[in-house]
């Protein structure tokens, strides 16, 4: 999903509308926001804002309205699902690499290895986009958690997770259990 690489959005507001920077990152030219190229969280052509993972950067929003809920595409290239925002389906300027996915060449030099990350707008996942040690987390988990319901969720965890004890589920639940009422606190703010 595309998706999982932009969520929690950037906090970092930009002071300077539209202006992009190109600069060489390891022989590969790339394209980062102003906002980006001081900023202490910048690292290696990504982000590391995110606690739990390495995130694109946050370009702002493109030129061409519509929705931005996800709408699966199919693609050649990529075999699992993929999903990008509703108004770049037909949009002439997405394109696909094999090393940057599915990214916007809106206002982009063609030669440059990869684009700007999609705008997803005000459209935000229902559930967080966390990663818990190397472990899968799935949608069904996240409802189980959001609902407190700790033993279905331990389960839940061990079914996705072969191998993995009860503590281990119970170590899980307490993490994303916190996870999830830190993020029911900032949502009251």
């Amino acid at each position: 999903m595309t998706y999982r690489k932009v969520f929690p959005k950037c906090p970092v507001r930009s002071e300077s509308q539209g202006r992009d920077c190109i600069i060489d990152q390891s022989f590969l030219p790339s394209l980062i926001p102003n906002k980006c190229e001081k900023c202490t969280m910048f690292f290696g052509g990504g982000c590391t804002g995110s606690s739990t993972q390495y995130m694109d950067l946050d370009f702002g929003p493109c030129g061409k309205k519509g929705k931005c809920h996800p709408v699966q595409i199919d693609n050649a290239f990529v075999l699992s699902k993929v999903f990008v925002p509703q108004k770049c389906v037909s949009c002439v300027h997405l394109k696909f690499s094999l090393i940057a996915g599915f990214t916007c060449y809106e206002n982009v030099d063609p030669s440059l290895w990869k684009g700007k990350t999609l705008d997803w707008d005000l459209w935000y996942p229902e559930f967080p986009n966390i990663q818990y040690r190397d472990c899968f987390l799935s949608q069904s988990l996240f409802e189980a958690i959001s609902k407190k319901k700790e033993v279905l969720a331990i389960k839940l965890f061990r079914s996705i997770n072969p191998g993995t004890s009860i503590k281990d589920g119970r170590d899980a639940y307490a993490f994303l259990h916190r996870y999830f009422l830190s993020d029911e606190s900032d949502s009251e703010d």
